[in-house]
Parts: C-alpha cells; sequence; structure tokens
C-alpha cells in the first residue's frame, strides 16, 4: 500500500475513535 493511503487510513481511525468519544459524552450526559 502506497503510504498516502496508508496515512488516510489513520486519519479516518483517529476521527471514528473521536466521533464514538463524543457519542459517549452524549450518553453519559443524558443519564446524569
Amino acid at each position: 500500500m502506497p503510504p498516502c493511503k496508508h496515512i488516510l487510513s489513520m486519519e479516518n481511525v483517529m476521527e471514528v475513535s473521536m466521533m464514538e468519544e463524543q457519542t459517549e459524552t452524549r450518553i453519559n450526559t443524558k443519564d446524569n
């Protein structure tokens, strides 16, 4: 795989992890 592809995939992983964190905080806020 070309390096640019790898970098893009890493960026996507970071974005997904950030989205998951935001969803978790929303759920926690609803619980409170």
